[in-house]
């Protein structure tokens, strides 16, 4: 039976020869050229529950198991932490006492050092994410920055890129919630939505720009495209339609209702306006003052 063998980056391996592989207590197979090393099994401390494919896969690894790591330098730091699933160029690279995470893409997850129960899947996603615990961040550069934040949610392209301690956010759409950095409990849904909120907690952003300048401002409801758009410290709002309470910038307590109610109003409080589904033209507005 002619012999069948596996190319691995210049170099072959005879997928029947036992001379290649190491012994069964360390569980580690190698093929080599003059500059690198492929590890295939086991890995480094042969512990029988990992599966490692890559060069300086699970590199550091001495007690961690369950992990599954494919790759070059994927999961390179890690010593003890097991039940880890890590596929891309340097995903969880430095995870090193980390549990229950998987990071899929290249760099995913690459700072990630003891961080646990995380889902971390496309180029760059949970980046520099060392504690933060619980968090599911899909998309490139999704929650990219987030170091110690936890239990956040960020879907879609650079959404919650540079948070960091912020937690129990969820930030659905392209770019939203960008810029946030310590605010909790928001939840922005759709493209650019809450972009600029940094502190700003509580508030929930729902349409296309919906609260785009908030940066303070909490405890706010804006629902509808640009809804709120120009918000940045106003709190204790309620703006629900396209455009209503756009130019709102320091107002509190108000609620607009309808398309582009309240539209024109920046710093005052404590106002209620609705434009009926029946009559939307300016001249047919009713105000409750």
């Amino acid at each position: 039976m002619p012999s069948r063998t596996a190319n691995l980056a210049g170099f072959s391996t005879s997928l029947y020869s036992t001379s290649t592989f190491a012994s069964p207590s360390v569980g580690i197979a190698t093929a080599s050229d003059d500059t690198t090393i492929q590890t295939i099994g086991k890995g480094p401390g042969g512990v029988a529950t990992n599966t490692v494919f890559g060069y300086q896969a699970l590199n550091s690894n001495t007690t961690g198991a369950g992990n599954v790591a494919i790759g070059y330098q994927v999961g390179r730091s890690n010593t003890f932490g097991g039940c880890n699933n890590f596929i891309g160029l340097c995903a969880g690279y430095s995870n090193t006492f980390g549990c229950f995470n998987t990071a899929i893409g290249f760099a995913a997850g690459f700072g990630n050092t003891t961080g646990t129960d995380n889902i971390f899947i496309g180029r760059n996603t949970g980046y520099a994410n060392t504690f933060g615990g619980n968090n599911n961040f899909f998309g490139q550069s999704a929650g990219q920055s987030n170091t110690t934040g936890n239990n956040n949610n960020f879907i879609g392209n650079i959404a919650g890129c540079t948070n960091t301690y912020g937690a129990y956010n969820n930030f659905i759409g392209y770019r939203a919630g960008q810029a946030n950095t310590f605010g909790c409990f928001n939840n922005f849904f759709g493209s650019n939505a809450g972009y600029n909120n940094t502190t700003g907690g509580n508030n929930n952003f729902i349409g296309q720009c919906a609260g785009y300048s908030n940066t303070f401002g909490a405890n706010n409801n804006f629902f509808g495209c640009l809804a709120g758009g120009c918000n940045t410290t106003g709190n204790n709002n309620n703006f629900i339609g396209s455009q209503a309470g756009f130019c709102n910038t320091f107002g509190c307590a108000n609620n607009f209702f309808g398309n582009r109610a309240g539209y024109c109003n920046t710093t005052g409080c404590d106002r209620s306006e609705e434009h009926t589904s029946e009559l939307q033209s300016r001249q047919y507005l009713v105000c409750r003052l």
